[in-house]
């Protein structure tokens, strides 16, 4: 498989696991202590789309989000978030 492939899969998971989760209305603390030795570091590198991630890790976030694993791997549009702590609504 080629890296672009790669790249691409990387990044539909990215945006699907960011997508349901925020769907769920979940933060990324309350979302890490649903799946098993995930980290809340860790899914920030994947939900930027720079994590390989392993087959265990895939099955532990969808059963989190309460979806088939497969829901994962879809395409999806990537969206780059701004780094930092989102601004205080007024």
């Amino acid at each position: 498989m080629s890296a672009a492939r790669l790249t691409a899969y990387r990044r539909y998971v990215a945006a699907n696991v960011r997508g349901l989760r925020l769907e769920a209305k979940l933060t990324q603390e309350a979302f890490v202590s649903r799946v098993s030795g995930l980290a809340v570091r860790t899914l920030q590198t994947i939900e930027a789309g720079h994590a390989n991630i392993s087959l265990e890790l895939l099955v532990g976030m969808a059963e989190a989000l309460h979806v088939e694993p497969a829901r994962l791997l879809r395409p999806a549009t990537f969206k780059r978030t701004k780094p930092g702590r989102p601004s205080k609504k007024r």
